[in-house]
C-alpha cells in the first residue's frame, strides 16, 4: 500500500502543471466592451451620406428625360416630352434653342437652365420642366466570393459604392464571413477590406470612394457556425449553431452528451478571438455554473469549451484505471513499465519537464510487479 501511495503522489505531480495564462470572465467582458467602445475615427453625419441621399448630377453619356409643358401654343397644358442624351461635351440639345450645358449640375439646376434658355431667347414668357434620369451611365464591377450571386455587376453613377454592389449581387450567402475585398483596376488604388460585421467599418464602406469599372469585389467565406467542445466530455467534437442563434456552456455540454462523471472536474476553459484578432483563454468555474452558483456563459461561433485535466482528476482517472477493490483488500494493476511507454509515444515533444524525467525514468528500473502485494486469505 505504501509503494501504492508513492505512485499516485508521483503521478500527481507529473500531471497538468497550474495554469497561470487564463483570464477570468469578469477581465474577457471587460476587454470586449473596451474594443466595441473604441472609435477608430470621427466622421461627420454628412459624410454618412450614401449616394442615393445626394443630388444626381449629369455626366457625359446620361440619357435625360425632359417634359416641357407651354411648347404648344394651341394648348399650353399639353406636355411635349423628349429624350436627350448627354454629350462629351456635357451639353443636351433642345429644339428650338439647340444646346444647353447639363453636365455636373443636379436636376434642378437643368430644370433651371432649360427655362432660362427657352425664356432668355424670347420664344415663351412661361415655360414647366420636369427632368427625370432615363438612363444613367454606369460603371460594371465583379462580385465573386461566398456572395448571393456572383457575377458582373452594373451600377449607376450615383450608386457606385460597395453596399449598393452587393445589394446588386443579392447580398451574403450562410458561408459568409461578413468580410469583403475590394481590389481596383487602378494600380494607383490599394486593395481596400471592410468586415462588415463591425460597424466602423461599416461606416468606412459607406464613406468609400466611388467604385470605378473593373474593380473586383471578393466576398470571404469563413468558417461554419460551430462551437467546439473538447477534453473530458463523453462525446467532443463540433457543436453546428444555426443562422444567428446562440447556445451557452451548458448547453454546449448537453450536446457533447456531458462531461465524464467519474472525473468530477471542477473547471473549463474557454477559447475565444476578439475582435481584433487576439485569442484569449478564459478560465471558467465548471462546478459553479453546473449548480447555478454561477451564470450560463454564452458562447460564441468559433469558441472552443474545453473541459482539461486537473491534478485532481488525473488522480481520479488513475485510481479508476489502476486500483480495484476486493474482498481482500485492495490491488493494484498498474504496469509502470507499459504506462511509460505510453507517455513516451504521446509526449514525445515534451523533454522540458525534469521531475516528469526523473520520475519515469525510476519505473524504467522498477520492477514491473513491486507493487502488486499477494492475496493473502484471512
Amino acid at each position: 500500500m505504501r509503494t501504492l501511495l508513492m505512485v499516485l503522489a508521483g503521478l500527481m505531480l507529473v500531471g497538468c502543471a497550474p495554469d497561470d495564462t487564463r483570464i477570468s470572465m469578469t477581465q474577457l467582458e471587460q476587454m470586449e466592451a473596451e474594443m466595441a467602445e473604441a472609435e477608430p475615427a470621427t466622421v461627420s453625419r454628412g459624410q454618412l451620406e450614401l449616394a442615393e441621399v445626394k443630388p444626381f448630377r449629369a455626366s457625359p453619356g446620361d440619357v435625360l428625360q425632359i417634359v416641357l409643358i407651354g411648347l404648344d401654343e394651341e394648348d399650353a397644358l399639353k406636355p411635349t416630352q423628349l429624350l436627350a442624351r448627354v454629350t462629351r461635351e456635357g451639353t443636351v440639345r433642345l429644339p428650338l434653342v439647340g444646346q444647353v450645358t447639363v453636365s455636373g449640375r443636379p436636376l434642378v439646376e437643368i430644370e433651371a437652365a432649360i427655362v432660362a434658355a427657352y425664356v432668355d431667347a424670347q420664344l415663351f414668357k412661361t415655360l414647366t420642366v420636369h427632368t427625370t434620369v432615363a438612363e444613367a451611365g454606369s460603371v460594371t464591377v465583379l462580385v465573386n466570393g461566398a456572395a448571393g450571386r456572383r457575377g458582373m455587376v452594373s451600377l449607376p453613377t450615383n450608386k457606385r459604392n460597395l453596399l449598393y454592389a452587393l445589394e446588386q449581387a443579392d447580398g451574403f450567402t450562410g458561408a459568409a464571413s461578413g468580410v469583403v475585398l475590394v481590389q481596383h483596376a487602378s494600380s494607383k488604388r490599394e486593395p481596400e477590406r471592410y468586415d462588415l460585421n463591425n460597424i466602423h467599418d461599416m461606416r468606412r464602406a459607406m464613406t468609400s470612394r466611388p467604385l470605378d469599372s473593373g474593380a473586383v469585389i471578393t466576398v470571404e467565406a469563413g468558417e461554419a457556425p460551430a462551437v467546439y467542445v473538447t477534453g473530458l466530455v463523453n462525446t467532443p467534437g463540433p457543436v453546428l449553431l444555426g443562422e444567428n442563434s446562440r447556445i451557452s456552456v451548458m448547453q454546449a455540454l448537453s450536446a457533447g452528451s456531458g462531461v465524464l462523471d467519474f472525473l468530477e472536474p471542477k473547471e473549463a476553459t474557454l477559447w475565444r478571438r476578439l475582435p481584433d484578432g487576439q485569442r484569449v483563454r478564459v478560465r471558467l468555474a465548471l462546478d459553479e455554473i453546473m449548480s447555478g452558483q454561477a451564470p450560463d456563459v454564452a458562447l460564441h461561433a468559433g469558441d472552443i469549451l474545453d473541459v482539461p485535466h486537473t491534478l485532481e482528476t488525473r488522480a481520479r482517472q488513475w485510481f479508476v484505471e489502476n486500483v480495484r477493490l476486493g474482498p481482500f483488500g485492495v490491488t493494484a494493476v498498474y504496469d509502470p513499465l507499459a504506462d511509460r511507454r505510453a507517455r513516451i509515444v504521446s509526449d514525445n515533444n515534451n523533454n522540458g519537464n525534469l521531475l516528469q524525467s526523473v520520475f519515469l525514468s525510476g519505473l524504467n528500473s522498477a520492477i514491473p510487479t513491486l507493487i502488486q502485494p499477494s492475496v493473502v486469505a484471512p
